[in-house]
C-alpha cells in the first residue's frame, strides 16, 4: 500500500527535503499555461497545507505557508513519521480521513475510500 501511494503522490519522498523544485517549477508553469501538468505538491506539502493551511484556499501566499512549514516537519520528523502522519490524516475521499478505519466489532481494516483512490477509482 505504501508503494502504491509514494508511486502515485511522490515518488521521491525519500530523497528531497520538503519538496520538489522539479515539481513546483510544472506546477507554476502548469498555471501560467493553464494546462493541469500535474500537481507541485510533495506528501509533506500535502500533510503541511492540510494540518496548517486553509487547503481550499489556492493562493501563493498558502503555497509558501505549505512550503514553509513542509520544511520544518522535514526538519523535526522522520519520513517514516512524516508518512504516517499522512496516511492517518488526510483525505481519501468517500468520507474518509485516513486510510484505517473500524468495522463494528472494532476490527481495523483498510477503508474502501482509501481503496478507491489507490486504484484511482475516485470520481470516476
Amino acid at each position: 500500500m505504501i508503494d502504491a501511494l509514494l508511486t502515485r503522490e511522490d515518488r521521491i519522498f525519500y530523497s528531497h527535503h520538503g519538496f520538489s523544485v522539479k515539481a513546483l517549477f510544472r506546477a507554476v508553469v502548469g498555471v501560467l499555461t493553464r494546462n493541469s501538468l500535474g500537481g507541485g505538491s510533495t506528501l509533506s506539502q500535502q500533510i503541511a497545507g492540510t494540518l496548517y493551511c486553509d487547503r481550499q484556499e489556492y493562493s501563493v501566499k498558502r503555497k509558501l505557508k505549505e512550503l514553509w512549514w513542509a520544511i520544518q516537519m522535514e526538519r523535526r520528523y522522520s519520513k517514516d513519521e512524516i508518512l504516517e502522519l499522512y496516511l492517518n490524516k488526510i483525505y481519501f475521499g468517500g468520507g474518509t480521513y485516513g486510510v484505517k478505519t473500524f468495522d463494528l466489532e472494532g476490527n481495523e481494516i483498510l477503508s474502501s475510500g482509501a481503496v478507491d483512490w489507490l486504484v484511482g477509482e475516485e470520481g470516476r
